[in-house]
């Protein structure tokens, strides 16, 4: 004779503590699972609707007074202030341009400046070209966030233009030299100060000599304005190598570091 192989069910009391103190999970309804003749060993939980229909009802409005985003989610970061200094020959000039080709929502200051023109510059996109006078004028007026006095030329950022970026919501780039940026620092402290730095200084050397755009009397002092100007990389909260033959991975890394700086959980803060 074939021996019973089923096992009757277990009573109500001769359940364990731990079957019977469970919490089913009222989320899900658990799947019958049926015996050798087909009978339902397990029924399916079921949800009271009152209760579903009350917790659909609290999602719905907490989605309604969030915007429809989770409650954690920070709102949208206002607009950045990024610095970008570094030592004269560097190649700020060929990032900036780079970084405008890109086609961001960025704003990059346009700034003032009493030196002469260089061939290929152009007055209102390289640079504002002004005499001693007009520059001292907006120095007078205090348009301007920073000024320095760099190899006897005087170079300036109008206040008003990072304003005007702000206020629409927009990151702006100022590019600077480290006598403006340490300005800019005592200003605004919560400000992104990015120091591009050389890939060693004989090629900083190299590109200063090739430009042939200085007497040997100014491309000494511009060498040894570049090895103090090393010296303020501490002040600064990044540092990018703008090495031989490789701008797009410095340009690459700015905007890592924008990209990181929007997604602060706690965003800085930009007053001016």
């Amino acid at each position: 004779m074939r021996s019973e192989s089923k096992k009757r069910p277990a009573s109500a009391e001769g359940s364990s503590d731990a079957d019977s103190s469970a919490v089913p999970n009222v989320n899900t309804i658990a799947s019958a699972r049926n015996d050798d003749e087909g009978t339902c060993k397990d029924p399916p939980l079921a949800i009271d609707p009152a209760v579903l229909s009350s917790i659909t009802e609290m999602s719905r409005q907490r989605k309604n007074e969030e915007n429809l985003l989770p409650p954690h989610y920070p709102p949208t970061p206002p607009g950045l202030l990024f610095v970008l200094s570094g030592p004269s020959g560097v190649g700020k000039d060929a990032v900036i341009s780079r970084l405008k080709e890109k086609r961001k929502p960025w704003h990059f200051t346009v700034t003032v400046t009493t030196r002469p023109m260089r061939p290929g510059e152009v007055d209102g996109v390289s640079y504002y070209f002004v005499s001693q006078r007009e520059f001292e004028d907006m120095k007078q007026r205090g348009e301007l966030l920073e000024w320095a006095v760099v190899h006897k030329y005087c170079y300036g950022t109008p206040i008003s233009q990072v304003r005007e970026a702000l206020s629409a919501g927009r990151d702006a780039f100022l590019k600077i030299d480290v006598q403006g940026a340490a300005q800019v620092k005592r200003r605004v402290p919560d400000a992104v100060f990015i120091f591009l730095g050389p890939e060693n200084m004989d090629h900083l050397i190299a590109h200063l000599t090739q430009r042939g755009t200085e007497s040997p009397e100014q491309l000494s002092t511009r060498v040894k304005d570049a090895y103090e100007e090393m010296k303020r990389l501490p002040e600064y909260d990044y540092l990018v190598i703008n090495r031989e033959q490789q701008l797009e991975e410095a340009v690459g890394s700015i905007e890592c570091i924008v990209a990181a700086e929007k997604s602060r959980l706690r965003p800085r803060k930009i007053e001016l």
